[in-house]
């Protein structure tokens, strides 16, 4: 058995280990822990998960971070909250729909995530035009955050309907159009972009009447910085990497309340340690 400490949330997750199984198992329960998980570099050996899910189906978190895993016994979980999942040939999610967060690699295999009404953050990797369609059901979805999807459009991921307040897309060789954000415009409060190349209508992002938070790392030239006035509301901005503005007056990013994440380019009016609150914050790892 080992314990990993989450010291962001405050939390710990037992790791179960093969080779101590009842005994972890046994721990688990007199100690009423509702957090595990299971990864093989740390002594996780078999092949299903069958014990675990017979003897603690009372577990609200679950890390499964095992690949090629028989996730057959999975439903057995009757109160998960949380789940996350690494690349495996089959994972249905129908009977889950008390989860409330979830992170899983895509394949065709998957099943059910268009049922999981409760559903407030969703990590997804690989993901393509089911999870898209999935997520117009996900009528209580918060938190989206997708690494290297296919043949993605922003359209595809939002509607009037959808109360997104965080996006976070990385690794995209779409092109994403920052005008179909119209739809979370009042919504949507923080917006990370990382290593996305082909990303237009920086303009539009004005329309964002309530953000707080944009960051582009490693994406693309941005024409110039004049959109953030408009964003009265706007706490944080990171432009770093590969992104960066083209026009180098930047004096309007040297205003009251606003953090600002750039490198100092020789075009730029303003440097970065010119900036009170600078530092460098690209977007948050996805899980």
């Amino acid at each position: 058995m080992e314990v990993r400490k989450d010291f962001v949330n405050n939390e710990e997750t037992i790791f179960i280990s093969s080779d101590e199984l009842k005994k972890d198992i046994e721990y688990v329960l007199i100690n009423k822990i509702e957090n595990i998980g299971i990864n093989r570099f740390k002594g996780y050996s078999f092949g299903d998960i069958d014990e675990i899910a017979t003897h603690l189906s009372h577990v609200k978190k679950l890390h499964v971070e095992c690949e090629k895993m028989d996730l057959s016994k999975l439903y057995l979980f009757k109160d998960l909250e949380y789940l996350s999942v690494a690349e495996n040939d089959k994972l249905d999610l129908s009977n889950h729909t008390r989860l409330r967060k979830l992170a899983f690699v895509y394949n065709k295999s998957v099943v059910g995530l268009e049922k999981l009404n409760h559903l407030e953050e969703l990590n997804v990797m690989n993901a393509n035009s089911y999870v898209y369609s999935s997520i117009g059901n996900l009528l209580n979805l918060k938190t989206l955050r997708l690494s290297k999807p296919n043949n993605l459009s922003i359209k595809d991921i939002v509607s009037k309907d959808c109360h997104l307040q965080s996006l976070e897309i990385a690794y995209c060789k779409d092109v994403l159009d920052l005008s179909e954000l119209k739809p979370i415009a009042e919504n949507v409060k923080e917006i990370r972009f990382d290593n996305c190349k082909n990303i237009m209508n920086y303009t539009s992002l004005v329309n964002l009447s309530n953000i707080e938070v944009i960051v582009f790392s490693d994406c693309n030239a941005i024409k110039d910085s004049t959109f953030v006035d408009s964003l009265r509301t706007l706490k944080q901005l990171t432009v770093i990497g590969k992104s960066f503005f083209e026009e180098g007056n930047i004096d309007n990013l040297k205003r009251e309340g606003l953090t600002v994440g750039i490198d100092s380019k020789k075009h730029y009016t303003l440097k970065s340690n010119q900036f009170l609150n600078y530092f460098r914050n690209p977007p948050v790892p996805m899980g």
